[in-house]
């Protein structure tokens, strides 16, 4: 069934500016500022041979010292195995409830690092196995997980996240570059698929090793992150949620002298990163692409958790802050063929969920559009922009998409700034959207990361 379409487009002025940053290149300098952090906290002649690469996401502001120097990863594998567990995942070849069996061998390969938790011959599933895996760093559920999913997948889907010198097998290695652009990855919601990276960062978010880059900074701050540790060597990589946005870190150590001074000395530079942040230090953010808040989420989520049918966008286009729910359920590849279209993607693949075409529209940096069949003016009374204050409202679009669903989208102003709110939905009457709405306006009239704020005020972080 056709149906005439209207095509809301919003050109963002009021975001001008230069591009976002790349990902990190080879030749790319560090910020002064940051580098004479690191120089003052990671000291001591002789202490370690360190690697460091970090960066405040919003601004792209970085600072890098030997960031491809070649490095034993210790425990950092894991991550390759967390991120091919969920790659296979979304191709269909593993489910998280599918079991493992923990073998003699297994165990003790362990048993140089402690004695492990699990027993020969007991079986976890996958889920449980990465669970442990991440936050307690248990290796033997890893070699379970690294027997089931086979060595032959991991570089090159390492190699998609752009991790250049990252390998795993008998003879591993890492750099900080590569850490770096895996936590940035992860940020932007782009490793595997976005729920998909949601859902890897709850698990470092639950990292129960927490003597370095937390052991110092304010009581709940978020920190997803992942520790390794082998004699002479001791890493800590990933994301500190400050008040002003994420910075990932990457900081790799071995010939270590002190482990304790290591220890001491990431934790110092973690709250120098901190403190900076909440001063305001970093400055603004430069026309970022969405980066997950989990404040934000944490607000939201619990009230459309088990929506049927429900795919949410919230992106914050001033400071990146987002949020997407939606596992990329199969969409109407018609539906999807006609907004991708649309969209200006006609010359490529529909993307497999209104998620991503989502996640695309609001990377759009020169103008944000939405297109729905015509149906515009106020509100749906039972639709999520109906819980904005009408006088937020810069531009608006409604209406079904021809398969059972229904679309809106809207360019809301909050102080300081515009976000824009999008969805997909089915059977609105067993959700309250207009309340959603209303959540994700309360939160980003106050809880915005140019914003300055009491400690604690907008959730942990």
């Amino acid at each position: 069934m056709r149906r005439r379409l209207l095509v809301l487009i919003v050109l963002l002025s009021i975001t001008a500016g230069p591009a976002a940053p790349a990902a990190s290149s080879g030749d790319e300098p560090s910020d002064p500022v940051l580098a004479a952090m690191v120089a003052d906290e990671l000291t001591g002649p002789g202490l370690a041979t360190f690697g460091v690469a970090i960066r405040h996401l919003p601004s792209g502001r970085s600072a890098y010292v030997n960031p491809d120097a070649i490095m034993e990863p210790a425990s950092l594998f894991k991550l390759a195995v967390l991120y091919e567990a969920y790659r296979q995942r979304r191709a269909g070849r593993l489910a998280m409830a599918e079991p493992l069996t923990v073998t003699d061998e297994q165990i003790e390969k362990t048993r140089e690092f402690g004695e492990s938790v699990l027993s020969p011959g007991q079986a976890v599933t996958v889920d449980d196995a990465l669970e442990l895996m991440i936050t307690v760093s248990e290796t033997a559920p890893a070699l379970a997980l690294l027997d089931r999913l086979g060595y032959a997948g991991l570089v090159p889907g390492l190699r998609e996240l752009g991790l250049e010198h990252t390998i795993v097998d008998h003879d591993s290695t890492v750099t900080a570059r590569d850490m770096l652009r895996y936590f940035e990855a992860l940020a932007r919601l782009e490793a595997v698929d976005a729920e998909s990276s949601r859902e890897m960062l709850l698990r470092l978010l639950r990292q129960r090793v927490n003597d370095r880059l937390p052991s110092r900074l304010p009581a709940g701050r978020m920190v997803a992150h992942k520790t390794g540790n082998l004699p002479g060597v001791m890493h800590d990589v990933g994301l500190i949620y400050t008040p002003a946005g994420p910075v990932a870190v990457a900081l790799l150590a071995q010939d270590v002298v002190d482990e304790g001074e290591v220890r001491a000395g990431m934790a110092r530079l973690a709250r120098s990163l901190d403190a900076y942040a909440r001063d305001g230090g970093f400055g603004a953010a430069v026309r970022p692409r969405p980066l997950w808040d989990p404040a934000l989420d944490a607000r939201v989520r619990p009230l459309v958790d088990g929506a049927p049918a429900l795919d949410l966008l919230v992106a914050d286009l001033g400071t990146g802050q987002a949020m997407i729910v939606g596992r990329d359920r199969a969409w109407p590849a018609a539906a999807l063929e006609r907004l991708a279209g649309a969209l200006g993607r006609a010359d490529r693949a529909a993307p497999p969920s209104l998620t991503e075409l989502l996640v695309w529209l609001a990377r759009d940096r020169s103008a944000a559009v939405f297109v729905a069949p015509a149906q515009g003016g106020e509100p749906l009374a039972d639709g999520i922009a109906a819980g904005l204050p009408p006088a937020a409202r810069l531009a608006y679009a409604a209406g079904a998409d021809g398969e059972g669903g229904r679309l809106e989208a809207a360019l809301v102003r909050v102080e300081g700034g515009t976000y824009l709110l999008a969805a997909r939905h089915e059977r609105a009457s067993e959700l309250d959207l207009p309340r959603v709405g209303a959540s994700v306006h309360g939160y980003l009239e106050q809880c915005r990361w140019d914003r300055p704020r009491a400690e604690g005020e907008c959730g942990a972080g």
